[in-house]
């Protein structure tokens, strides 16, 4: 027993992970998925950048975290079928998530990610020749899950390959029409500091 024991504090005592507050940079590529009342496809891919902050507490090889996060990008798309011209458009974002994951070696982890991420939203539809634009521009709040791994250089110091996705509830451009069905896939790799 005293033996396993042994191993198990200087398994602990040998990782570079450490708990507390945290701070990092990431970019990478974001994909617009929106669609149409009548199905016509919106969707359109572009980089973004962005920044996070949080507090991780580790518990042995399992640990959980709070995390606000901010991504700066536009992605807007438009297409024009058979007289009638159509939008979408979807600009900075920002979000707090919880995450929970674990240790696969000493100097890797894993996890999970959920939370909430409201962005600015618009889409339009109308006739091409002498049609008043149907608009709807809102703050969106959308419901993000998602994953990824980090691998730690120290005890400070770690790289991360996070990706989310993330859906927002359908908006209409008029009134009683049906919703526009909008989400993002949003991958990227970031750099992350512990205090």
């Amino acid at each position: 027993m005293k033996t396993w024991l042994a191993i198990l504090g200087l398994t602990v005592s040998g990782s570079v992970f450490a708990d507390g507050f945290y701070v990092g940079a990431q970019g990478g590529l974001s994909k617009l998925n929106a669609e149409t009342p009548t199905g016509v496809d919106l969707g359109t891919k572009d980089m973004v950048l962005g920044v996070f902050a949080g507090y991780q507490y580790d518990y042995n090889s399992l640990f959980i975290a709070g995390e606000f996060d901010s991504t700066w990008g536009k992605l807007e798309n438009k297409k024009e079928i058979n007289g009638l011209k159509y939008e979408a458009q979807l600009d900075n974002s920002y979000g707090i998530h919880a995450l929970a994951g674990m240790r696969i070696t000493d100097d890797m982890d894993v996890y999970g990610r959920l939370g909430l991420n409201r962005t600015k939203l618009a889409a339009r539809e109308y006739l091409v020749v002498g049609g008043e634009p149907t608009t709807v521009s809102k703050e969106g709040l959308g419901l993000v899950y998602g994953g990824g791994a980090r691998y730690h250089f120290d005890d400070m110091l770690a790289v991360r390959f996070d990706y989310r996705y993330i859906k927002y509830k359908n908006f209409t451009p008029s009134e009683g029409g049906a919703g526009f069905k909008v989400g993002s896939h949003i991958f990227s790799v970031g750099m992350q500091h512990t205090f």
